[in-house]
This record gives C-alpha cells, structure tokens and sequence, in this order.
C-alpha cells in the first residue's frame, strides 16, 4: 500500500490471491486421476474466487485518506466471501484424499490473516510520512502492524502466526524512515520465501509421486529430500536474517517492547 495525493493505493492483494489460486490450480493439474466432474467444480470455484477478488478490489482500489479505517473491515469481508465462495471446496478434495479437510475454511482465513492489518510479516505497510496531516497518536496505533517480529528459530512457525501477540503493541516509537526502512526489509523476505515456498511445493509434489511408484530409487528420493530441506532452509533463513536486520532498524527500547512480547506469546 502507498500513499499517493491524499489516496491510499492498495496493490499486490490480487497477486497473493493469485499465487494462492495457482498453487491449487497447479496440484490439480497433476492429478490425473481426478474425475472430470470434480475437476469442474474445483476449476469452476477457483474462477468465482478470482471474480470475487476483482470486484472487492474494483472498490478498494483507491480510497481517500480520510477513509483509512474501512481498510481493515473491508479485507476481512474480503477473507470471509472467499472461504464463502469456496465452502465445497472441503467435500470436493476430501473425495480425493489428497489435502485434507479444511481447506477453504483456511484458505479464507490464512487470506484475510496474510494481507489484513496486524499482519508483522506479511502484511503490505502504511507509510504517512508527513502526508497525514494528524497528530503521533494515530502512527502510534499502526506500530503494532508494522513491526518485524523475531521468528522461531527452533520451529517453521510463521511469523504471521505471532499477530496476536502484538495486538496490544501501541507507542512503539517508529518514525517514518524506521517504517520505510521494515517495509523494504518486509517485501525482500516476502519475495524470498514466495519463491521458496512454490519451488518446495513442486518438489513436494514430486517426492509424493516417486514414492508412489512402482520402482523406488533410494537415490532419487534422498536428492529430493535434499532439495525439500534446502528450501526450508532458504524460507528459516530470510526470516531470521529480516529480524537480525530489522534490529538494526529499531532502537534498543522498541527491541525490548517486540522480544517481550514474542516471550508472552511463548509463555501461552
């Protein structure tokens, strides 16, 4: 998101939908087995999405300032029509034992989760400036979605997944070189583990495939388990290399406020 003469532009939400839908897309492809009813009815509902997607956006494209608070409100609805549009999402896969149950309920949820305000990791990031025109209080409620939280090193959990443990992190300070600098740091990790995720969910798919086959070459399967660790190591590394850098950002008391509540997240 940027500001741009009084109006908050709002970009790369389709995209992340997008990936999202592809990735789908992607498994069903190579899933020969599916009947062709089925594949109809997953085809059909991942159009409804991306149509659903575009009229939502068609009216969040460029919205005035002054009009900032819809934002939020409006993403989640954004969340919610989607789970709605694919609420047989779950009855269909589960014909197929492929992925579990679930997954439009999730998929509607780890959506308004990864793009709605709150997010520390992913979530695009508001930068006023000096373009607000209002008093600090109001860039002091927004720290709490703009700061970079320290990820588990012993675990894959993802840093989104720490949200609620910021909730109530107000009057962390940032100014509004400190917002830009986490901004940039956020989108380069975001663009590392994009990449990583999707190269680790072909490869993922391949390593089901040879240990379904008839003949398993113990050779093969270790490369490919190989390649799966490599790129969980690539996703392990730009979130921990983000926090390491955006320490540098941060003063020492705003490092203070974001450890201590990434501890009481642990603590529960």
């Amino acid at each position: 998101m940027s500001i741009h003469d009084g109006k908050i532009e709002v970009d790369g939400i389709a995209e992340l939908v997008g990936e999202q839908l592809d990735s789908v897309a992607t498994l069903l492809d190579h899933m020969s087995d599916v009947p062709p009813e089925v594949r109809d009815r997953l085809r059909a509902r991942i159009k409804a999405v991306r149509e659903r997607v575009s009229a939502r956006l068609s009216r969040l494209k460029s919205l005035d300032l002054d009009k900032l608070d819809r934002l939020g409100p409006e993403v989640e609805r954004l969340g919610d029509e989607i789970e709605k549009e694919m609420e047989g999402l779950d009855r269909d896969l589960a014909q197929l034992d492929k992925f579990g149950k679930g997954v439009a309920r999730k998929f509607g949820r780890d959506f308004a989760r990864g793009v709605g305000p709150g997010n520390p990791s992913a979530a695009p990031v508001i930068n006023h400036g000096s373009e607000d025109g209002d008093d600090d209080d109001d860039d002091d409620d927004d720290d709490k979605g703009a700061a970079v939280m320290p990820p588990s090193i012993d675990s894959d959990i993802d840093p989104a997944n720490l949200g609620p443990a910021i909730a109530s992190l107000k009057n962390l300070g940032l100014d509004g070189a400190q917002r830009a600098k986490l901004a940039a740091l956020r989108a380069r990790a975001d663009s590392e583990v994009a990449g990583a995720k999707r190269e680790l969910e072909q490869l993922s798919s391949e390593l089901h495939d040879a240990l379904l086959a008839s003949a398993v070459n113990e050779a093969e399967i270790t490369r490919k388990i190989d390649s799966i660790s490599q790129r969980e190591a690539v996703i392990r590394k730009a979130r921990i290399l983000t926090w390491v850098r955006a320490r540098d950002v941060l003063r020492a008391d705003q490092r203070r406020m974001i450890e201590a509540a990434v501890k009481k997240s642990h603590e529960h």
